[in-house]
């Protein structure tokens, strides 16, 4: 997911993956362009996967967005044992500047229809990013509740060649001159004859709306609309912002 406006060679840009097991686990990272890297993670340990940029983070400035591209990847379990994977996107040495998490769906509960959840503070782009997982051809239909950034498109079709391929749309950001316009992508629909993976969020998100500037990266990755419910337990952090 874009964060902010870093570029992929960023020195303080760190994309990683948290892998837990039960078990003693060999894990494999695999990159589009077939690239992989092997991990131990110890029985009832994590291990740290730091993953490269260069391979698997979109570059503003070469027009990467709205638009297929081979930077996704894979991770599996070489021992076929369950295991569970967080991500971790952050930019400023510690993630000082930026930083946000989630935790990554097993393949099995992927689906082919989502709806759009953003993080919308009324002034930075939302954004949303759909990977294929069919070694074939997937064809995604998108319909945007907002014209798109680069496009200014609000339906499309993308077509994906392969696994691990990704598509990024973001909104626009707020026009000063037009403080009323709706920059939030929340409730755009995506339908794809395969199972593919969908993230969204926001790429500097000020969180609440009162908090100056303060801004963070804020995504997480969705759940088909076959896996929704009906009721829900909802735990309270109890932490409270000073203002």
């Amino acid at each position: 997911m874009p964060n902010g406006a870093s570029k992929p060679t960023d020195k303080d840009l760190k994309l990683q993956l948290f892998v837990n097991s039960r078990e003693a686990n060999r894990v494999r990272l695999e990159y589009a362009d077939g690239s992989t890297k092997d991990y131990n993670v110890p029985a009832g340990g994590t291990t740290t996967i730091d993953v490269d940029p260069k391979k698997a983070y979109w570059d503003e400035e070469k027009g990467e967005e709205e638009t297929v591209l081979d930077k996704g990847v894979r991770v599996y379990s070489l021992d076929k044992k369950p295991m569970t994977v967080y991500s971790g996107n952050q930019n400023g040495d510690g993630g000082t500047s930026s930083f946000d998490g989630a935790h990554v769906l097993p393949k099995e509960a992927l689906g082919q229809e989502y709806v759009i959840q953003s993080a919308n503070d009324d002034n930075t782009a939302t954004e949303f990013v759909v990977m294929s997982t069919r070694p074939g051809t997937t064809t995604v239909t998108v319909e945007l509740n907002v014209k798109s950034r680069k496009g200014n498109r609000d339906r499309l079709t993308i077509s994906f060649k392969k696994a691990k391929q990704i598509y990024i749309i973001r909104s626009k950001s707020i026009d000063p001159n037009q403080p009323n316009d709706v920059i939030d992508l929340s409730g755009s629909t995506i339908c794809a004859d395969a199972p593919v993976a969908v993230w969204s969020g926001n790429q500097l998100a000020i969180i609440p709306n009162q908090a100056g500037m303060t801004q963070d990266h804020a995504y997480d990755q969705l759940l088909p609309v076959n896996r929704w419910g009906q009721e829900f337990i909802v735990p309270m952090t109890g932490m409270k912002m000073q203002m």
